[in-house]
């Protein structure tokens, strides 16, 4: 995927795959949407961003920054409307958040369980629901959803990561 001149929402970018991500795709010349829910996570991720590409921190316009819950349905269209605001248009949702809450389904919360399907499920949802239009005014874009190889081989004590891949 050519990458130059293109727009990439990444969510869970604070950190792990999300926040390499970001890096590889501002590098290869796409402007780049970071969230997630840790502001200071993502800050330092902006602050990397504009370093490596060696920018100046006040003038920078490849790069946002938002704190977004993406179960929130009011924080996914916030996320789209400053990020279509800014850049016109997302050529690359890349559906990266999640979590892992690890235990024995028999000991698993009814909290943990609904947390987890949320995030990992729901939140790749409301956000694909939500790009597809922008993508489709625009002539098309791409949507990448990382998931983990626990949704093809099980391991105990992750019950409902097994089953949010």
């Amino acid at each position: 995927m050519r990458l130059k001149d293109k727009t990439a929402i990444i969510t869970g970018s604070g950190t792990g795959i999300g926040k390499a991500s970001a890096i590889l795709f501002a590098k290869e010349g796409a402007s780049i949407v970071i969230c997630g829910r840790r502001e200071e996570k993502l800050k330092e991720v902006e602050n990397e961003i504009i370093k490596e590409l060696g920018l100046e921190a006040k003038s920078s316009k490849k790069v946002l920054a938002i704190s977004c819950d993406v179960t929130n349905q009011d924080d996914v269209k916030k996320l789209l409307d400053k990020s279509i605001k800014q850049f016109n248009k997302i050529d690359v949702l890349l559906n990266n958040a999640g979590v892992f809450r690890g235990s024995l389904i028999h000991e698993h919360t009814l909290s943990d369980w609904e947390e987890t399907i949320n995030i990992n499920l729901k939140g790749m949802f409301l956000l694909t629901k939500k790009v597809i239009p922008n993508m489709i005014s625009n002539g098309g874009g791409s949507i990448i959803n990382i998931a983990s190889i626990l949704g093809m081989v099980a391991i105990p004590e992750a019950s409902a990561y097994n089953a949010s891949p």
